[in-house]
């Protein structure tokens, strides 16, 4: 009993093993630099990290250096009060305003910064990559707003000091 196999036979099962697990991998690897080009190039760019850099530092002066209790006495003359320090009508509106400034720059940054992060997560998990883009961000931002923070208390900024004599 004679076994033949066929010339095309041997040929498909080369081309099948030289396509399986030779073109296939360099095929997904050449994909998965190009996705990762798009990503630091078109959504990781300067602006994003920019707009990362003010939105944590905004975050963090607002927590620290806005997040004190304002209010103006009802009674004559008026008075206001940070954080139950007197201090003129004109401090007490600057401070108001750069606390409104803070909170609008924060709610304007933020919602595109989770809509560039939404995207690359949909991004990481629709080409199974292996990258920790996300990762990376949230540490960055972590870093960001601790060392805003602890400037803002090494330089005093978060004391309120009277300006009435």
């Amino acid at each position: 009993m004679e076994l033949t196999i066929s010339f095309s036979t041997i040929l498909m099962a080369c081309l099948g093993f030289l396509g399986v697990y030779i073109l296939m991998p360099i095929a997904l690897t050449f994909r998965d630099y190009l996705v990762v080009y798009c990503i630091s190039r078109y959504i990781y760019n300067d602006e994003f990290y920019e707009d990362l850099n003010k939105s944590f530092k905004c975050k963090a002066e607002l927590m620290t250096i806005y997040n004190k209790c304002g209010y103006v006495s009802k009674d004559e003359p008026q008075r206001c009060f940070i954080d139950g320090v007197e201090v003129s009508e004109k401090k007490y509106q600057r401070y108001s305003f750069k606390r409104l400034m803070r909170k609008t720059t924060i709610e304007n940054m933020e919602s595109k910064l989770r809509t560039k992060l939404n995207f690359i997560h949909w991004i990481e998990k629709y080409f199974k990559l292996d990258s920790s883009f996300a990762k990376t961000i949230c540490k960055r931002t972590e870093d960001i707003y601790d060392s805003r923070v602890k400037e803002i208390i090494a330089n005093g900024e978060d004391i309120i000091i009277s300006d009435i004599t």
